[in-house]
C-alpha cells in the first residue's frame, strides 16, 4: 500500500467523521473565499466513475476513469516516486451545518484518531458563496502509529508487507495534503491533494478549486 493509499484512509476516516456529525442545513454565511479560477479561459479535461464526475486542468494533470475514489496524477511527477495526486470521494447524503465549532470537533477526533497527521491550518471558506472546510496537514508514519492503526483495524499487516514492510513506510519522508470538504447537491465530497513540494501547492489548489466547482453526481 502506497502513500497514496494510507492518505486515502485517513480522508476516509474524516468523511466518517463527518457523516456521524449533526443535522442542519450546509451555511452560505460569507467566509473568506478561495482563489477564484475562470474556468472559460482553461481546457478541461473529464473524468468519472458510476457515482459522479468531475473536471480538472489538462496538461498539467491526467485522469483515470472508473476509480473509487477518483483520483487524477500531475503529469510533471506522475513517473516518479512522488506522484502528486488528487483524490476525490463522494460521502452519502449530507445535511451538516459548517460551523467554527463543528470545524474544531472535527479536527480533534481526526487528532485524536490519527496521531500521525498534524493539522497546519483549518478554515471555513467558500467557493462560489458556498461554505467549505479547507484543511492543511502533513503526514508521517512511525512504529507507534503503524502499532496503533493495525491495532485499529485500519490497516492490515498484509497491507504493509505490500508497501514494502515497516522499513519501507517509515523510510517515506513527510507528506503534505490540502483538502476541501464541500457539499455539492445532497452529498458531500472530499477533495485530498498530496504534494512533495512547496512549488507544486499552487496547482494543487488551482485543481481542487476546478473540482469542486465542476462536481455532478451522475445519473
Amino acid at each position: 500500500m502506497k502513500r497514496k493509499a494510507f492518505a486515502a484512509l485517513a480522508a476516509v476516516c474524516l468523511v466518517l467523521c463527518l457523516i456521524l456529525a449533526g443535522c442542519g442545513t450546509v451555511s452560505e454565511e460569507d467566509y473568506p473565499p478561495l482563489e477564484k479560477v475562470d474556468l472559460s479561459s482553461m481546457t478541461l479535461g473529464t473524468v468519472s466513475n458510476s457515482t459522479f464526475s468531475t473536471q480538472y486542468p489538462v496538461g498539467k494533470w491526467t485522469g483515470t476513469d472508473g476509480t473509487s475514489p477518483l483520483i487524477i496524477y500531475y503529469n510533471d511527477t506522475i513517473d516518479s516516486g512522488k506522484a502528486v495526486n488528487i483524490n476525490v470521494q463522494q460521502s452519502g447524503i449530507y445535511s451538516g451545518k459548517f460551523t467554527e465549532k463543528y470545524m474544531n470537533k472535527l479536527v480533534e477526533s481526526i487528532t485524536e484518531s490519527f496521531p500521525n497527521i498534524e493539522f497546519v491550518k483549518a478554515e471555513l471558506r467558500s467557493i462560489n458563496g458556498k461554505s467549505v472546510i479547507y484543511t492543511e496537514t502533513v503526514t508521517q508514519f512511525t512504529d507507534e502509529v503503524l502499532d496503533r492503526l493495525l491495532e485499529q483495524g485500519v490497516i492490515t499487516q498484509t497491507d504493509i508487507d505490500n508497501a514494502g514492510g515497516r522499513e519501507a513506510i517509515l523510510a517515506t519522508p513527510p507528506t503534505d495534503q490540502v483538502t476541501l470538504y464541500a457539499v455539492i447537491g445532497p452529498y458531500l465530497y472530499i477533495y485530498t491533494g498530496t504534494y512533495y513540494e512547496e512549488s507544486q501547492k499552487a496547482d494543487v489548489l488551482e485543481a481542487l478549486t476546478v473540482m469542486a466547482q465542476t462536481t455532478a453526481e451522475v445519473k
